[in-house]
Formats: structure tokens, C-alpha cells, sequence
């Protein structure tokens, strides 16, 4: 009667009708409970989101159903009567604290007061300025970056900030590039390669084929002196042996000019500079210690045969030289060649008739410069023999050939895009003063900040020098004389073509990071982001792995060194042994010289280094990347 009067007529047609079997009563009623079941809000499975049942409907179904409910198979509909009724009833009324009402009497009447707006916003939040002024309009509309203006909420402004960012950097990368381009041309090597076929591979005249690059004593010293040096330098005649005219003269190769004349330098050190063991004090009279510019060593004083002694001069210009022994002070015994071909001859054997060198030597160098005026290039040559405490030669040249005049259109465009780049200079060291002054200490936590410090660093270094050489040329009288065609002496570019070198170097460095930080402006894009993503996840890993190879490579290098050392040059040194297991790794190595300088340890050292370093540790790093890959995948997936 209750489903007659209640909300189910259709249920009740149905169980009063004769015609219908009860099997098919049966099938039809729970067809209709699971349908109401499922459109249940709160049960499991429900799709409805109002409330169709009430207690009464719910008491109802389950007076009706065959099966009778088991405990929490069918939560009651939530806020229904019955649920709280049973919620009542669970209720410990003693754990329910007794708390008398509340007194106000007692309570003190205190004044309010508005909170500032300052207390009222986030603590994290940067506040703006409350009246900025226009000049700090016009900064911010000048320099807007990412880091001066907060737009990481905002997707789409963050995107217009970095392609703005991205297209003022171009042009100046454009121009940073330009201008470090036209301090470099490839004729430079073909002018260093000129003269290192013509002096350094020069054959001995008259004798077995032997050069400057193979001298290892001091008879092939005087050999390269009276040969390849000499006919290097002074050219004077024509290939069909018509001499030349005086405006022909002092040019090597007919088209390099001569500046000034060539110098002879010597460093020297005393006798009695080292101290003979007692055994053989009876023996060895004479002791040379290796060269040290430090006093009671270094050689200062005259020596020489008969009234032409050579004296000690103290240099107003010049720095040390870094030859492959040790480091040599700047002064010493000089000594100027001729003008000529025949003058340079009668110089060259005046000082080997009296003994210009002998045990004392520790390195004697010959300097000179030239200039091409048809690729506008200055060369500086320095031709080096160290003279070892253990007796010999060890040979070395160096050549500093750079640009240092810059004539007509193509030198007013290279001080434009010097100014230019000056421009852009002075636009980032503002921008990056006022994301320090923003973000203080976090600005240095990041990277990429770093690497922009770097780079204009190095711009402004690069701009230094530039206009150091600018006041160099005009200021210096000794320059201008030789630009100006005066043959008397000799002056010193070694210091400006060293520093010219130098700061190309960082040029090529500058321009190096300034491409790699086109990066930065591009890591909105998460594809662009996924190398920087993987090696920072890695990061441990990998740092875990370098530390395992490092300990065994260097391992490996001192035995190298202490082993072969002595025998061979590759491992003479703890830097040549470093870099020769590099070489190793690379495929590049000597497994014959290994087994003539040692034959039991080469091998096992060889064989040894190749299984650790160049199988297992390799094994390792294929291992990590077959189980960090997986993982990574795996965290970009849930990412996006």
C-alpha cells in the first residue's frame, strides 16, 4: 500500500499485474533499483548530482528488496534524516565538552584600527612604485625584461617580453660578431705559414737536411744563425740574381717590410749559482744552476773575451717570456744586427769568436718585426733556444700577426660598429644594474644571469683594448718612427702583439657564450628547454660518475709519469701524461713506444688503463643513460 501511495506507482502496476510471470516481476524490480541506484547522489558509480530519494523512499526499497541490506554496502543519501539520526546515535555524549557560556564582561574594549594597505598585500609580492615619475616610465619602457617587470603570471605577455629580448640581442650579437670578424682574416695564416716554411723549416745550407725545428745543440745554433736566419731576413737580390733598388730592400719574401732592425737577446747565470756535492769537489770546479731571475743567480755583470766585453742592459720595455722550462726575465746581453745581409755575417761571427754562448747561456731569442702593407698585417717573430742545466737545445718560435692600422672606408666602418657595440655595451650594463637592483641576492642564483655578466665582461674588455691600441699608435714616437720608415733601431711590439692576441682570444670566447646565451631568450619553448631539462635532472648521476673517472684517471696519470716520465716525452710532465691518456681514450696513441721505454709495465699499463677506463667506465655511462632515460620520460609525461 505504501508504494501505491507513495512516489512508485509504476512499481506497484507492475507487481499487480496477473499476466506477468514473477520471474520477470522479479528481473523487472531490480532492473528498476539498480537504474535509481545509479542515479544516486553519494553512492559509488553515481551520475546524478540532485537528491531523488527520500528516508521514507529509502526505508520503502528496502522493506521490498528479497535481499536484505548488508552494513555499508549502500550509503544513505547525504543530509537525509536517517543519516543524521544514526550519526546522533554514534555520538559519545560524555567526550562532548561541557563549557559554560561565555562571559563578556570580562572582555577589554579596545579601539580599531584599518590596516595599512602595506599589511594588507602579500609579503612575496613586489610592490610598484605609487607615483613613479617619467623617467622611470621611460626606463622601464627602454629596458622591460623578464626580471625588471613580473610577467610569469601572464603567459602571453611573458612570450612578447622574451621575443623582445630576443630581437634586441640579435642585432647586437649581429654587430658583436662583425666586429670581432674584422680583427681575424684568413690571410693571417697564410702569412704565419709564410714565414714558418722560409726560417723554421729553412734547411742548413751546405749540410746533412736538418732546420730549426729539429736544433738540439748549440753547433746547430750557430748553424741556423749563419743559414735559414739570415737568408730569411735580408733579401737582396731578384730570382735571376738582378739585385734590387734601395726602396726594394728589407723585404722578405719581396713584399713584407723590414721594421727596424733584428735584436739578439741573452739570458745568463753565474758560475758557483749551485753547489758541488763534497765527492767531487776535487773534480767539478764550474757549477750553472737552471736560470732564475733572483739575484746570485742570474748572470748581470760583463763577460767576454779581450776589451769587447758584453755588458748587461736593463730594458724600459718588454715582459718575461714562458719558454717550456721556465720563465725569463726581460733583460739581458742584446745585441742589434745589421742593415744588411754582410753586416748581419760580421755580427753573427764576432759573437761566436767570443764565445757570446756557452755554459752560462740559459736562452738566447731573436726578435724582429714585419708588415704586409698589401693585407695590412703586422707579424711579430720570436725565435727561442733554451740552453737546459742538462746540456742541449730546445727550440721554439712564436708569431703574433694581427691588424693594428685601419686606413680609408673599411676603417670608418669598423670604429662605427665599435661604437655600436659600445651602445648595446652601455644598454646592458644598465639593464643588468637594474635586475641587481631588483632582485639583489636571487639575481646571481641563476645561470644564465651569470653568463651575461660574462659576456659583457668581455665586451667591455675587448672596447678597453681597442681603444688602447688607438692611443698607442698615436702616441707612441718609437712606432711612429718605424711606420714612418726609420731603420735605426729596434722596437719593441712584442707586448702589443701579445696583448693583441690576448684579446682576441677573449674576443673569440665573447662571441662563443654570446651564441650560446641566444638560449636563454628561447626557453619558452619546451623543446628548446629539453637538453637543459635532462642535464639538470642528471645532474647528480652524472656528477657521481665524473668523480668515479677522475679518481681513476688521475691515478693513471701519475703512473704514466713516474713510470715513462723519463723516457718519453708524451709523459715527461704530469700535463703531457693528462693529456695523453686523453688521447688515449680519443684512439690516439703509441703502444710500440710503451713497450720499447718499459716492457713488462708498458703493456700491463696499456692494457690495464684501456680495460678500466675505456670499457667499464663507458659500460657505467651506457648504463646510466639507459636507466635515467625511462625515468625522464616518465616525468615529462606527467608534466605535460
Amino acid at each position: 500500500r505504501r508504494v501505491h501511495g507513495g512516489s512508485f506507482p509504476f512499481l506497484y502496476t507492475i507487481h499487480s499485474h496477473k499476466n506477468i510471470s514473477p520471474l520477470f516481476k522479479l528481473i523487472l524490480l531490480f532492473s528498476v533499483l539498480f537504474f535509481l541506484r545509479m542515479f544516486r547522489p553519494g553512492s559509488a558509480g553515481s551520475l546524478g548530482s540532485q537528491t531523488f530519494l527520500t528516508a521514507e523512499d529509502e526505508m520503502e526499497m528496502d522493506r521490498i528488496s528479497p535481499f536484505p541490506r548488508r552494513k555499508g554496502s549502500r550509503p544513505s543519501t547525504s543530509g537525509s534524516k536517517m543519516e543524521k539520526d544514526r550519526n546522533l546515535d554514534a555520538l559519545d555524549k560524555s567526550q562532548v565538552p561541557q563549557t559554560p557560556p561565555p562571559s563578556y564582561a570580562d572582555v577589554p574594549v579596545t579601539e580599531y584600527k584599518l590596516p595599512s594597505r602595506a599589511a594588507m598585500e602579500p609579503s612575496n609580492k613586489v610592490r610598484p612604485e605609487s607615483t613613479p615619475n617619467i623617467g622611470w616610465r621611460v626606463i622601464n619602457a627602454i629596458w622591460r625584461t623578464n626580471l625588471t617587470v613580473d610577467s610569469t603570471e601572464d603567459k602571453e605577455q611573458y612570450v612578447k617580453t622574451s621575443l623582445r629580448e630576443l630581437a634586441i640581442y640579435f642585432v647586437f650579437l649581429v654587430c658583436l660578431c662583425t666586429a670581432c670578424f674584422c680583427e681575424s682574416t684568413p690571410n693571417q695564416y697564410y702569412l704565419t705559414q709564410g714565414i714558418t716554411d722560409l726560417i723554421v723549416d729553412g734547411a742548413f745550407n751546405g749540410l746533412p737536411p736538418n732546420s730549426f725545428r729539429g736544433l738540439s745543440n748549440i753547433f746547430d745554433f750557430w748553424r741556423f744563425m749563419e743559414g735559414p736566419l739570415v737568408d730569411g731576413i735580408y733579401w737582396e737580390e731578384w730570382y735571376n740574381g738582378q739585385p734590387l733598388n734601395q726602396t726594394q730592400e728589407r723585404y722578405i719574401y719581396y713584399d713584407n717590410k723590414l721594421l727596424g732592425r733584428a735584436r739578439f737577446r741573452q739570458v745568463r747565470v753565474l758560475n758557483d749559482s749551485c753547489t758541488v756535492p763534497e765527492e767531487f769537489e776535487n773534480e767539478i770546479h764550474d757549477c750553472y744552476a737552471p736560470y732564475s731571475d733572483t739575484e746570485g743567480i742570474e748572470d748581470r755583470g760583463k763577460f767576454g773575451l779581450g776589451t769587447g766585453a758584453f755588458q748587461f742592459v736593463e730594458l724600459p720595455e718588454g715582459s718575461s717570456h714562458n719558454g717550456y722550462i721556465t720563465t725569463y726575465g726581460r733583460n739581458g746581453f742584446v745585441q742589434l744586427l745589421g742593415k744588411d745581409k754582410e753586416e748581419t755575417l760580421n755580427i753573427i761571427r764576432y759573437l761566436k769568436d767570443y764565445l757570446w754562448v756557452d755554459r752560462g747561456t740559459r736562452a738566447v731569442f731573436v726578435d724582429f718585426t714585419i708588415y704586409n702593407a698589401n693585407v695590412n698585417l703586422f707579424c711579430v717573430v720570436k725565435f727561442s733556444m733554451e740552453f737546459p742545466s742538462t746540456g742541449g737545445t730546445i727550440p721554439r718560435w712564436d708569431f703574433w700577426t694581427f691588424t693594428l692600422l685601419r686606413p680609408g672606408m673599411f676603417g670608418t666602418f669598423v670604429y662605427v660598429i665599435h661604437m655600436i657595440v659600445a651602445v648595446f655595451c652601455f644598454y646592458y650594463l644598465v639593464e643588468e644594474s637594474l635586475e641587481i637592483h631588483r632582485c639583489r641576492k636571487a639575481y646571481f642564483a641563476t645561470g644564465w644571469n651569470i653568463l651575461d655578466l660574462i659576456v659583457l665582461g668581455f665586451t667591455i674588455a675587448v672596447l678597453s683594448f681597442f681603444l688602447y691600441t688607438y692611443i698607442v699608435i698615436n702616441k707612441n714616437e718609437k712606432i711612429q718612427q718605424i711606420l714612418a720608415g726609420s731603420d735605426e733601431e729596434f722596437v719593441n711590439m712584442e707586448d702589443l702583439g701579445f696583448w693583441k692576441t690576448t684579446i682576441n682570444q677573449i674576443a673569440a670566447w665573447n662571441v662563443f657564450f654570446a651564441c650560446i646565451k641566444l638560449l636563454k631568450y628561447v626557453q619558452f619553448n619546451k623543446t628548446m628547454t629539453q637538453l637543459s631539462s635532462t642535464l639538470g635532472r642528471c645532474a647528480k648521476d652524472v656528477a657521481g660518475f665524473m668523480v668515479m673517472f677522475m679518481i681513476v684517471f688521475f691515478a693513471y696519470t701519475q703512473l704514466g709519469f713516474l713510470i715513462f716520465g723519463s723516457q718519453l716525452k708524451d709523459f715527461s710532465t704530469i700535463m703531457k701524461s693528462f693529456f695523453t691518456l686523453f688521447r688515449i681514450i680519443l684512439g690516439d696513441f703509441d703502444f710500440y713506444a710503451l713497450e720499447t721505454a718499459n716492457r713488462l709495465l708498458g703493456p700491463i699499463f696499456f692494457l690495464t688503463y684501456v680495460l678500466i677506463v675505456f670499457f667499464v667506465l663507458r659500460i657505467c655511462s651506457w648504463l646510466l643513460l639507459t636507466t635515467r632515460t625511462p625515468m625522464l620520460r616518465r616525468d615529462r609525461f606527467i608534466e605535460e
